[in-house]
């Protein structure tokens, strides 16, 4: 069940307008950034950016993601483990990241 859920969640990822896939859902992971909309921020900006969001995630209490480096870019990890996990868990999840990221970036 997990496995499907990642797949899910990829495929809420790439319809989203402020989140980018950054490697296929495997195993139960997704692992994704958070790109404001309509800006073309460089790393340097956006690695802080992307930390404060995963800090407010988790001190939220809504979820636990961890992150990674892929290929240079600082990666959210969503691993979705437990058969508990539903998905309005893992949607709410995303859209949380979303609101955050936004209101974080200031748009």
């Amino acid at each position: 069940e997990g496995i499907e859920l990642a797949d899910r969640a990829g495929r809420h990822v790439l319809q989203s307008d402020s989140l980018e896939l950054l490697s296929p859902p495997s195993l139960g992971i997704v692992c994704f950034r958070f790109r404001p909309r309509g800006a073309d921020w460089p790393a340097a900006r956006l690695d802080p950016l992307k930390e404060a969001i995963q800090a407010r995630v988790i001190g939220s209490g809504t979820a636990m993601i961890s992150s990674t480096r892929l290929r240079g870019a600082y990666s959210m990890r969503l691993c979705i483990m437990s058969h508990q996990t539903t998905w309005d868990d893992v949607r709410e999840t995303l859209e949380f990241i979303e609101r955050a990221g936004q209101e974080l970036a200031g748009a």
